[in-house]
């Protein structure tokens, strides 16, 4: 069993281990040592560390039967070889997993409400809690009641129990672990079993704000970031709103007001383009039909587009099919990329499958069919009028078989 000493001192970044067994697997060493102070990768919901062993890069660190495996690219050459962590990194996860402890504990101590799981991403963590309600009042009060307790700066006390002591101790959460107990205390007012690594003083966690909450289930989940992560998370948000700002030449105050405010305009473009898209629907297709080639006893429409879209040149289409005898292409030009539409009226017993097939040869496209639509492409810019001109002369001959 691997000897946990980042348990016991979790501001420990250089340590001297043994290398008891390694295991060779995926072009990757896996690597068991008589200690570390490499915590593993979402143990109780916390992230692992990062580091290098003997100057080696550690990949990843996961636990397997009280033994931490060290995932190495390579070999280290020694058998005694020296574990360094990166601080950065374990500081920060410290400050979210000890901030978690004291969110948890602030809705157990207001409202009751039991912390069910806890996760911790790379740009936020989030715990599940059981509960039958949730606003932003509440939200409030947790994130000041949290701080409040950040601010007192209360001794963090680690300690080892066992199944007889702990009838003793008011756990916020029961625990299945029956031996060897460890237990976080925040000086008296929260006491967890927990393996994680955690601070000396509440003080250390830096600033804990509650930045989401939704329901998920039967349960909440409420997302937060703590110190590191708070600073980097405002920095974000403050850098967003000075653009905002200074684009909008608008107060902070202002900012929110000024967004509703586009936000209705453009739902009132968004209306006013879908009346005006309509009617250049319907005078594009009036045009087209004015405008086809009669051939034999056929009407064709050939065109290249830039004003409509895929979805907009279908209903052209669907509008122009519902007519006897008309057989139509049309290609649509976008910035990357060329599409055609091809499709004609049910009375006519046209093979344009054929007309289809050798179009998408002569491109080397793909394509499909939808109902009795079919739609191609290729991912050249500006071919749509090569498309459309090549299968105008494709339709006359199947016209013509």
């Amino acid at each position: 069993m691997t000897e946990k000493v980042y348990l016991e001192n979790p501001y420990l970044m250089k340590l001297n281990a043994k290398i008891l067994e390694n295991k060779f697997k995926n072009n990757k060493f896996y690597v068991k040592l008589n200690r570390t102070i490499f915590y593993p990768n979402m143990s109780g919901g916390q992230l692992g560390d990062k580091g290098s062993i003997d100057g080696i890069e550690v990949l990843d660190v996961y636990e397997k039967n009280d033994d931490i495996i060290h995932v190495l690219s390579d070999l280290p050459k020694n058998e005694i070889v020296e574990l360094h962590i990166n601080w950065d990194i374990r500081f920060k996860n410290m400050q979210q997993h000890t901030g978690q402890h004291i969110v948890s504990n602030a809705f157990s101590k207001l409202l009751d409400f039991e912390t069910i799981s806890f996760h911790m991403n790379k740009d936020f963590n989030y715990i599940d809690i059981k509960a039958n309600f949730l606003n932003q009042n509440v939200i409030d009060k947790i994130e000041s009641y949290s701080n409040r307790i950040v601010f007192s700066n209360f001794e963090i006390y680690c300690y080892i129990i066992d199944d007889k002591t702990i009838s003793k101790i008011p756990l916020r959460e029961t625990t299945k672990k029956e031996t060897d107990i460890r237990i976080v205390e925040i000086n008296k007012l929260d006491f967890c079993a927990c393996g994680g690594t955690h601070h000396r003083r509440t003080g250390e966690v830096g600033l804990i704000k509650l930045i989401n909450w939704y329901k998920i289930k039967d349960n909440y989940r409420v997302e937060f970031v703590c110190g590191v992560k708070a600073l980097e998370d405002y920095n974000l948000k403050n850098n967003i709103i000075t653009k905002l700002k200074n684009d909008l030449s608008i107060s902070t105050n202002d900012t929110l007001e000024a967004i509703n405010k586009i936000k209705l305009e453009l739902e009132n473009f968004k209306k006013s383009n879908t009346i005006l898209k309509t009617k250049l629907i319907d005078y594009k297709t009036i045009w087209l039909k004015n405008n086809s080639i009669k051939y034999k006893n056929i009407k064709i429409i050939s065109d290249a587009v830039d004003e409509f879209d895929l979805n907009e040149t279908i209903k052209i289409i669907n509008h122009i099919t519902q007519y006897n005898n008309y057989v139509i292409i049309i290609g649509i030009n976008e910035n990357d990329k060329s599409q055609f539409v091809l499709a004609k009226s049910s009375n006519l017993n046209i093979n344009i499958k054929n007309v289809f097939d050798k179009l998408l040869y002569s491109i080397n496209g793909n394509g499909v069919r939808n109902k009795n639509i079919y739609q191609g492409g290729c991912k050249e810019s500006n071919k749509a009028q090569s498309i459309v001109t090549n299968g105008l002369n494709l339709i006359k001959e199947e016209v013509d078989r």
